[in-house]
């Protein structure tokens, strides 16, 4: 199942989640949220008060300053919606809050836009609008809504851990409008002491307190993000993990082949409403996503610096292209099964010219010419797109998937650039990379090491009926004799029967799956012994 920016600490508050919300210390700090504003820190929501008719409230955030503002809502004063002034036309627009003290509006109710917060309701006819939102919700609430995503043939992108954490990636449904929002309750509800306004950073510490139960990492940042995968990543379930990011990352530089290993499927979350980078350093292979539960989603990000496979990507990268970077080949993971997907992305590409080739392949697949679609009949047969919807830009040279389903990925709404967004542009790393003509198929590269490898990178294309208009490329990975004294006969009765260009490279020897290793190339140039 997919299914599988608390600003500041105030002593002397104490939240309670059923009654009278805050104790009168400190109380007088708070400022009111009734209209549009800007908050830095914890604002007070009173159901009775006045509001215009369009109210924004957005949480000004810092990183260094721990996770979003809480909204509080004055439960004190609240008797019902029947006691609220209406307002016509009222639409609120939260964004990067946390929303405390609140009963949502039941899913399917009649006339109240789903997830709205019942003390905020005003009129029939309104409109909400969250993003970067979380909210601690009640059992009743958070089970309302979990359930009802599953039974119905909703639209939402939406991840549960099962217990305690739903997270809605984006939803539409009638005057309600979210994205990424995630609700908390159970055993992902945190502590409400004096240190609540450090509202995230207790989300991580419920989930670590649950036993496990509740699988949510939160308010990550570029010291967390590698121990938080360590940990939580690398447990074999498959109950997903929720990881929310709340700063820039990196995810490549002093990172060796394998040295993060992901054994459960991963939500990676960034920012909707502030730009979110992660900064790959031009590194391959870094997260070996092999096991069988393991499966990474990235929403919500700028993913920058991500560079064309190496003969190490080769060993898991066909049908698909190891040359191409958008295949985001820091994922370790084969791709005959569906391991890596995005949401509300851009992938800053290796180079541009990646870019203007993907844009003619992708206008071929969908062109109304049999004789321009030819061109990609491959990926059709190799590569199983099943779906391929894309416009122009939203810049020059830029052009953004809307649907792509393949057989190894599941993008929605990516943007394919080469212009970087946050992180310095790298160059490409040194060694191989790999020659893609403009109007031809992409190569199938494959590692190629001894005699075995050899024979069995020649029959590959016969044995998973492998489009014959793709060249071949074969990265040699050492020195290789063709009648080994172990195998005398191993290349007897064989040949090479499509087009094939052989390249040495410097190569990692040892797999991420099975060793984590700083990068050993090779001080000799390979060679092919005939035995002749």
């Amino acid at each position: 199942m997919t299914e599988v920016r608390l600003a500041h600490v105030w002593p002397g508050i104490l939240l309670i989640l059923s009654g009278a919300v805050l104790s009168a210390h400190g109380q007088a700090s708070f400022q009111d949220c009734g209209a549009a504003v800007d908050v830095s820190s914890t604002c007070i929501w009173r159901p009775r008060q006045a509001v215009q008719e369009q109210v924004v409230i957005s949480g000004t955030w810092y990183p260094s300053q721990g996770g979003f503002p809480a909204l509080m809502v004055d439960g004190a004063e609240y008797a019902g919606r029947d006691k609220l002034p209406a307002v016509r036309d009222f639409t609120l627009s939260l964004r990067r809050l946390v929303l405390v003290n609140v009963t949502l509006a039941p899913p399917g109710a009649a006339g109240q836009p789903a997830l709205w917060p019942e003390q905020m309701y005003t009129a029939p006819a309104t409109g909400l609008t969250m993003s970067d939102v979380r909210i601690i919700a009640s059992a009743d609430d958070f089970w309302s809504y979990l359930n009802y995503f599953q039974s119905n043939n909703t639209e939402a992108r939406y991840f549960t851990d099962g217990v305690g954490c739903l997270h809605i990636a984006a939803w539409d449904h009638g005057s309600t409008s979210v994205h990424s929002v995630t609700l908390v309750s159970g055993p992902c509800t945190p502590q409400f002491d004096a240190m609540y306004l450090r509202y995230t950073t207790l989300l991580s510490s419920a989930a670590a307190a649950s036993g496990g139960k509740c699988a949510i990492s939160a308010d990550i940042n570029n010291v967390t993000l590698i121990p938080a995968l360590l940990q939580e990543g690398a447990k074999n379930t498959s109950q997903p993990l929720l990881v929310l990011v709340t700063a820039n990352v990196s995810l490549g530089v002093g990172l060796g082949p394998g040295a993060v290993s992901i054994r459960r499927p991963v939500i990676m979350v960034g920012l909707y409403t502030i730009p979110t980078s992660v900064d790959f350093g031009m590194v391959v292979n870094q997260l070996n996503v092999t096991e069988p539960y393991a499966r990474m989603w990235w929403q919500s990000f700028d993913l920058e610096n991500i560079a064309p496979g190496n003969a190490l990507t080769a060993v898991i990268a066909p049908p698909f292209g190891a040359g191409i970077s958008a295949n985001l080949w820091a994922v370790y993971c084969p791709r005959n099964r569906r391991c890596q997907n995005l949401i509300n992305t851009t992938s800053v590409l290796a180079t541009a010219a990646e870019v203007d080739y993907l844009t003619f392949m992708y206008s071929m697949y969908n062109s109304p010419l049999p004789s321009m679609r030819q061109t990609t009949d491959f990926y059709h047969t190799d590569l199983k797109v099943k779906k391929l919807q894309f416009i122009p830009g939203p810049g020059a040279n830029e052009l953004t998937c809307l649907s792509v389903k393949s057989l190894a990925w599941d993008w929605t709404d990516n943007i394919l650039t080469a212009v970087p967004r946050i992180a310095n542009k790298l160059p490409l790393p040194h060694g191989f990379a790999v020659p893609i003509l403009q109007t031809q198929a992409t190569p199938v590269v494959q590692a190629v090491g001894s005699c075995s490898t050899m024979k069995d990178a020649a029959m590959y294309p016969q044995e998973h009926d492998i489009s014959p208009s793709r060249p071949f490329v074969w990265m040699m990975t050492g020195n290789i004799t063709l009648n080994p004294p172990d195998q005398p006969n191993c290349w007897e009765q064989h040949s090479i029967n499509r087009t094939t260009k052989m390249y040495g490279e410097d190569f990692q020897q040892d797999s991420p799956a099975t060793k984590t290793a700083d990068p050993q190339p090779l001080e000799q140039m390979d060679a092919i012994d005939f035995g002749y």
